[in-house]
């Protein structure tokens, strides 16, 4: 096997709405990624004919150095034409392929300068568990025959992120854009039968705070203009919280705000924009189980003398885990389950749920609980990069000879 240097270890964590990435794996201090991209694609279309751009960013099969390319994203789209801002991972499926091969190829070949011809720079991509064969093989096939990728390993999403907390045992809450999965692992071994994905998350937020926004008269009376999606994602990230468990909010009235050089203030619309986690109905997803019940789910679906260990040990993660006050409202919910099921016999010495957080010896990732999976992930990539005899990356030497089906025989 090669050995790599860790200048050129390449982890990149996949989400649906935000993609994190960083070249180089520091040799003391982990640190944060060094990018964070939005997925979002714009798709220009008119005239007969479509061409797409994702932030910017030349997908396009041309390359990045596409003289073509480069004069039509210089040019001004005439009011004929129309665009169409699209993700490649939507409720954590891919798709959209040439979409998110784009986005790849962008980090790799502009961000991080990455030489295809000479590319000496082996990647760690993290993916969800609900992903199939056909795609790991499909993302083999793009990084080794597009990417020229020396070295490739494949990782679970929900495992870095127990990693990144410093355990092998515990159960994975994800809260992402198109969905909340919720994983219980035991000894690093993802207990896949135990799953429970719910197709709700942060984008359901966004549109459920929008519409609480737009009822909100003195809001609108103050802004004075047109609020959309983006505006009700920016209030979601920077003043928005929960009520507590008995329904109470926490805090003033209304709330000061400023957004784009304009001050106004928010009411009491910004305590309730997450209640879909608890309240699914709230978003037109009655018959959906909530977030506390489909986290007992999980639980009660591995074995009984295991399932103490998992509710002692929570990793609460994904992008709406920044949340204030989601964690602690969670917990609480998750306390009457406890209480309900003390004579199951199945954690009777278990007297309040705990969740895991990130050591406080990686101060770099302190209070940054969605950074959990790329944490893991770079520690991850350090142990399998760093050994010349290593077994667990897929080499190019073994993609030519086994073509993309290795990809099941090393990785995840």
């Amino acid at each position: 096997m090669l050995s790599f240097k860790e200048e050129n270890f390449v982890v990149i964590d996949n989400g649906s709405w935000r993609i994190k990435a960083r070249k180089g794996v520091p040799k003391e201090i982990f640190d944060v990624p060094s990018l964070f991209l939005t997925t979002e694609v714009e798709h220009k279309y008119g005239l007969g004919t479509e061409k797409e751009t994702s932030n910017a960013l030349d997908i396009s099969p041309g390359g990045l150095n596409s003289t073509e390319n480069s004069k039509y994203y210089k040019e001004t789209i005439p009011p004929t034409k129309g665009s169409l801002s699209l993700i490649p991972i939507e409720r954590g499926e891919i798709k959209r392929w040439a979409d998110l091969e784009g986005i790849w190829r962008n980090i790799l070949l502009k961000e991080f300068n990455i030489k295809r011809s000479r590319n000496e720079c082996p990647v760690l991509l993290t993916t969800p568990n609900r992903w199939t064969k056909t795609e790991y093989e499909r993302i083999a096939q793009i990084f080794f025959e597009h990417f020229n990728t020396p070295a490739l390993y494949i990782a679970d999403q929900a495992l870095m992120a127990l990693f990144g907390c410093g355990s092998v045992n515990g159960i994975v809450v994800d809260v992402g854009y198109g969905t909340t999965d919720i994983t219980p692992i035991l000894d690093t071994s993802v207990q896949y039968h135990a799953i429970q994905t719910l197709p709700i998350g942060g984008q359901d937020i966004d549109k459920y705070l929008l519409s609480l926004l737009q009822s909100d008269i003195k809001l609108l009376q103050e802004y004075g203009n047109s609020i959309n999606l983006d505006f009700a994602r920016a209030m979601k990230e920077t003043v928005c919280g929960f009520m507590s468990f008995d329904g109470e909010e926490t805090g003033e009235e209304r709330k000061e705000v400023e957004y784009m050089g304009t001050q106004f203030t928010i009411g009491s619309e910004r305590f309730q924009a997450a209640e879909p986690f608890f309240a699914p109905c709230l978003v037109g997803k009655g018959g959906l189980a909530t977030l506390p019940d489909a986290i007992y789910f999980a639980i009660s679906s591995c074995e009984i003398d295991k399932r103490g260990i998992l509710w002692e040990n929570i990793v609460f993660t994904g992008g709406s885990s920044l949340l204030k006050g989601f964690k602690e409202r969670l917990q609480k919910e998750l306390e009457v389950y406890l209480n309900l099921s003390d004579n199951a016999g199945d954690h009777q010495t278990v007297k309040e749920p705990r969740f895991l957080k990130i050591p406080d010896y990686f101060t770099n990732f302190k209070d940054r609980p969605d950074l959990a999976p790329f944490l893991g992930a770079s520690i991850v990539a350090k142990l399998v990069f760093g050994e010349t005899n290593s077994k667990s990356y897929i080499s190019k030497v073994d993609y030519n000879e086994k073509g993309p089906s290795v990809v099941h025989t090393k990785s995840y």
